[in-house]
């Protein structure tokens, strides 16, 4: 399985050598800095803090999608079976990625972040109380679902709230939120599934895209959209 998995690898490889080219810099453009100022994180709008709050939250509720494939143990599914748990959430992301990336650039953003943030706590309480291989492969697809709905949206509600010169540093900013959240999160259900089992994990990851959906819903302000500029 692992020499299968090397394909794809080797693949990314080259079209990243082969076919992906940087752009050159044109004459009078402001040379590359690699380190980050202390100005290029405060000049940073209130837009793009929102958004990093908003993907902090999301990050918080989305623990490790290896707890999908416990959850199929947990059951009593067949070790042999178990990784087809995370075949089905996959494939639900897959098809729905592009379709919501479309839908994405033709209406209210946060409107699509809170429906992938209820789409979420549909998932959870279906995989809370989850208890034949049928109701754990729904709560599967609708996890693959919520990510196909918001994990490209938020990239690219990064770079609009972002001015374009800020990009590099919006996304080291958003990556780091993310990453420091999902650790957080699955430390915190390894936890949580160890003291009341999967209901209490999934449960609280539902409270918390609960919250998650209450504040995108509150905020009377659209997210940003478009180029910035």
């Amino acid at each position: 399985m692992f020499w299968i998995a090397l394909i794809p690898a080797y693949l990314s490889t080259i079209v990243l050598l082969v076919v992906v080219r940087e752009s050159p810099f044109k004459h009078g453009e402001e040379e590359r800095r690699l380190p980050i100022s202390r100005k290029d994180v405060t000049t940073l709008p209130a837009a793009f803090w929102w958004v990093i709050l908003i993907a902090s939250l999301l990050s918080l509720a989305r623990f490790s999608q290896a707890f999908l494939v416990l959850k199929a143990h947990d059951i009593g599914v067949d070790a042999a079976y178990v990784p087809l748990v995370l075949v089905v959430m996959y494939l639900v992301f897959s098809v729905a990625a592009y379709p919501f990336g479309i839908l994405a650039d033709h209406t209210d953003r946060r409107l699509q972040l809170t429906i992938g943030s209820v789409i979420l706590i549909g998932a959870d309480v279906t995989l809370a109380s989850a208890g034949s291989i049928w109701l754990t492969a729904l709560g599967a697809a609708l996890w693959g679902l919520q990510l196909g709905v918001t994990q490209g949206l938020l990239g690219a509600t990064v770079a609009d709230a972002a001015p374009e010169r800020q990009r590099g540093t919006a996304f080291g900013i958003y990556d780091v939120a993310v990453g420091a959240g999902t650790l957080v999160a699955s430390a915190g259900a390894g936890i949580l599934w160890g003291v009341g089992g999967p209901a209490l994990a999934f449960s609280i990851s539902a409270c918390i895209a609960t919250a998650a959906a209450l504040m995108l819903a509150i905020r009377g302000q659209k997210m940003p959209h478009g180029q910035t500029k």
